[in-house]
């Protein structure tokens, strides 16, 4: 039996749910997924008469999944992007709150024993809400003209597709060179330097952004891949740390540059 048809004044997620919690809705907007189809056509896999398929396609319509366009007695009905886009939306700010697994204890060493390999290879992670949009937050890790307010102190030039640039920290004579493998304005970053960088952003609530950083690739032997996972995962916290009170508040923290200041060019070895 068909579902009622929802009241005009729910809530728009509630209707795409809805839609989306019927089987034959489900496969109706995965034959959609490959171009038009009219309302016989997405009747026909299934053993429901056309009144009953109308139906379907009407809670669709509602939901905001398809559009519907008469052409005489023809209906044509294309995938829309509305409804998907808000349960969408809706699930990936549950999937930020959600913690990730615990990973499971390493076996004990035997006294004495030859040093454990890797089981898995480390991954450095930092992660941070920023209360700013994402335009904004994407926008401070790929414009230098923000970036050096809170991390390095020049750069070649902004990140751009499939570009190559130079950061420069002049306080430590230091410069690493980053190859853009991917770029897309206000989601996502990824990036060689050399080893695998990548940014996501992802709104969080009325102009904030959860920004999470993940880098692997590291190479070597396991104590050197942990000792790098662990740089990295001090270095890219110390960064989003200082980004948020920049992006937030107008303060440049110097947390990159006060990290190691007998590092400094120039500066005199502790007494």
């Amino acid at each position: 039996m068909d579902d009622p048809a929802l009241p005009l004044d729910v809530l728009p997620l509630d209707g795409v749910f809805h839609a989306l919690s019927d089987p034959t809705r489900r496969a109706m907007l995965q034959a959609l997924a490959s171009g038009p189809h009219t309302v016989g056509a997405l009747a026909a896999p299934f053993e429901i008469s056309l009144a009953a398929a109308s139906k379907h396609v009407r809670a669709l319509e509602r939901a905001g999944l398809l559009a519907r366009q008469v052409q005489g007695r023809t209906h044509r009905c294309t995938l829309q992007a509305t409804g998907l886009a808000q349960a969408l939306a809706w699930l990936k700010a549950c999937a930020v709150a959600v913690p990730p697994p615990a990973p499971a204890p390493m076996p004990a060493r035997p006294a004495g024993g030859p040093p454990m390999a890797l089981t898995h290879d480390p991954v450095a992670r930092a992660t941070m809400l920023i209360r700013r949009p994402p335009a904004e937050v994407f926008a401070a890790f790929v414009d230098p003209a923000v970036t050096t307010r809170f991390w390095f102190s020049r750069a070649s030039g902004p990140l751009a597709p499939g570009a190559t640039v130079t950061w420069h920290w002049d306080d430590y004579g230091a410069s690493g060179e980053v190859r853009v493998v991917a770029l897309e304005p206000g989601e996502r970053i990824a990036i060689e330097w050399p080893t695998p960088v990548e940014w996501r952003f992802t709104p969080h609530g009325d102009d904030a952004t959860f920004v999470a950083i993940t880098a692997s690739g590291f190479t070597g032997s396991d104590d050197e891949k942990v000792a790098q996972a662990l740089d990295s995962t001090e270095g890219f916290n110390l960064v989003v740390a200082a980004c948020k009170a920049w992006l937030e508040h107008g303060i440049d923290l110097r947390l990159v540059a006060d990290k190691a200041p007998d590092a400094h060019v120039g500066a005199a070895p502790p007494a």
